[in-house]
């Protein structure tokens, strides 16, 4: 039996509910790499694939939950 994962396309909105995080904050992680990529599927539609903004938002709940070696919390 073959489990296929179906892709989810969500929109800037989309991905500042999921998130929380404002327009220029997105674009900021995205250039800087800290954010996934976002997809020009036509000429006037950008979106991100659900999938990764919720990987990406799982690892950040990790990283902020994991103690620094010194014992003080990481900066984001």
């Amino acid at each position: 039996m073959t489990t296929e994962k179906t892709l989810k396309f969500v929109r800037m909105r989309g991905v500042q509910e999921l998130t929380g995080i404002g327009r220029s904050q997105i674009y900021s992680l995205e250039k800087q790499g800290r954010f996934p990529r976002r997809n020009k599927i036509l000429a006037n539609t950008t979106v991100w694939i659900e999938e990764e903004v919720q990987a990406w938002m799982a690892a950040r709940v990790t990283q902020c939950r994991c103690p620094s070696p010194s014992g003080k919390k990481e900066a984001a």
